[in-house]
């Protein structure tokens, strides 16, 4: 299952998948993301978002989720 999880966040673009990590395994919240990433808080959301929804597509076809 942590392998079907690494590959979907993989085919991530990779603004998505670093607000995603930094949000979920890092567990910064998004005024902390943005600085880090240069972004408004706005945008860190956006992608956040977009994360969640890409990945919950990208699983959505598997048994295992």
């Amino acid at each position: 299952m942590a392998k079907v999880l690494k590959d979907a966040l993989e085919n991530l673009p990779v603004s998505q998948k670093t607000a995603f990590i930094l949000s979920k395994y890092e567990e910064l919240n998004q005024k902390q993301i943005a600085a880090i990433m240069n972004n408004s808080e706005g945008a860190v959301e956006q992608l956040i978002f977009r994360a969640k929804n890409n990945l919950q597509k990208q699983l959505s076809g598997r048994k295992n989720f």
